[in-house]
């Protein structure tokens, strides 16, 4: 599912993975591949999210400020292989004209430099099955946070994104609640006062808009 929250709230605030802050809206269920976004995601982004296979990646962004912009493409399939292209990088400049670069095209290639409006297209060939593959793209860090489920310790979930929001089991669950999920493993909330909570990070604090994406 795909979750939008739309606000001008820069004050600290306390994330949880499967309850709310004031433990009242226990989930009763199993979550897996939480991601928080802090932009908006297009149409394709979105149907990517669910199956890149029969949907291929493809975002547009227009007027980006002039300078470097970083971004990564990720995917995983449904038994949980996961795999990224690796940072990649282009210079939004005045440049109107010049040689033709190619990631797949018309995508910018790696170090390169481009116009302010820049169309980045991937194809995911996925060898390892054939069911379902998500992809997804971490643009200039706006990727927050990605909780998997499949990488986690005794004490809790590991943060796949750049800004390792590491999330700590509460509640009374622990690795043992980690089950089967729709891309690898997932995790399974008791309905009662469960959670995983990110805490309030420099990362999460203030970000007013933002794309909360999950299986449940």
């Amino acid at each position: 599912m795909v979750l939008e929250r739309i606000a001008n709230d820069d004050t600290a605030t306390n994330y949880y993975i499967g309850n709310d802050e004031a433990g009242d809206s226990a989930f009763n269920g199993s979550i897996d591949e939480v991601m928080i976004f802090n932009r908006t995601l297009s149409q394709s982004e979105i149907l990517a999210l669910y199956n890149s296979q029969a949907n291929l990646f493809n975002t547009t962004f227009k007027n980006l400020s002039l300078g470097q912009h970083n971004y990564t493409v990720y995917a995983v399939d449904q038994p949980g292989n996961r795999t990224n292209s690796g940072q990649r990088n282009f210079i939004a400049s005045n440049v109107t004209s010049g040689i033709p670069i190619t990631f797949l095209s018309p995508t910018p290639g790696n170090g390169s430099t481009t116009i302010s409006n820049v169309t980045i297209l991937a194809n995911i060939s996925d060898i390892n099955t054939t069911a379902n593959t998500s992809s997804w793209m971490d643009f200039d860090r706006t990727l927050l946070g990605y909780w998997s489920m499949d990488y986690y310790n005794a004490t809790g979930i590991y943060d796949n994104s750049t800004w390792n929001n590491f999330a700590t089991f509460s509640g009374g669950i622990n690795s043992s609640n980690i089950t089967t999920g729709i891309r690898g493993k997932g995790i399974t909330f008791n309905g009662v006062d469960s959670y995983i909570g990110a805490g309030n990070t420099s990362s999460l604090n203030g970000i007013g808009c933002y794309i909360l994406f999950l299986y449940g």
